[in-house]
């Protein structure tokens, strides 16, 4: 397997068109579907827009980024094969009066522990989701994601896109 000899980094956004509904935006990695790669995701870094923590107020109040392989989704929760990686955002309550979270954004999730120093995942389709609840305006939600390419063998990319393609 041939392999990229350095990490690189895409920055993907995504921004919700209405209020409390599921929107994605897609990878755009230039590579397409027939040149037999897949992606080694070894970090993904998720933040908020400036202004996602305010929203954050009540117990039900919530944000939802995940990286997933199809926008055929209703959802995205976590038990879907479609989820690569997903980062939840809740309210962080304290007491009456005190509802507050002080937070250091990006949030990481660092994949290099494992085998292969990363997660293989397919480089297309890949979209960045974001649902919300409760929120008094729309959300976007930011992903730094750092990834390597690597050669497949047409047994192992067909072995990978099976695994995580969208059944209905």
């Amino acid at each position: 397997m041939a392999k990229d000899k350095y990490a690189n980094k895409i920055v993907v956004k995504c921004t919700q068109a209405s209020l409390d509904t599921l929107a994605f935006a897609s990878f755009n990695l230039g590579i397409s579907a027939f040149d037999r790669v897949g992606l080694i995701l070894h970090k993904i870094g998720w933040s908020l827009d400036d202004t996602g923590w305010a929203e954050l107020v009540a117990a039900s109040d919530n944000i939802e980024g995940a990286i997933v392989t199809s926008d055929q989704v209703a959802t995205i929760t976590a038990d879907l094969r479609q989820i690569v990686a997903k980062h939840d955002w809740i309210a962080g309550l304290v007491g009456v009066g005190a509802n507050f979270r002080v937070d250091e954004q990006p949030k990481w999730d660092d994949f290099t522990g494992l085998p292969g120093k990363g997660m293989l995942v397919p480089p297309s389709p890949l979209y960045l989701a974001v649902m919300t609840a409760g929120n008094a305006s729309v959300r976007t939600v930011y992903a730094n994601i750092w990834f390597s390419i690597v050669e497949l063998a047409d047994a192992d990319y067909f072995e990978l896109l099976e695994t995580t393609r969208y059944q209905q």
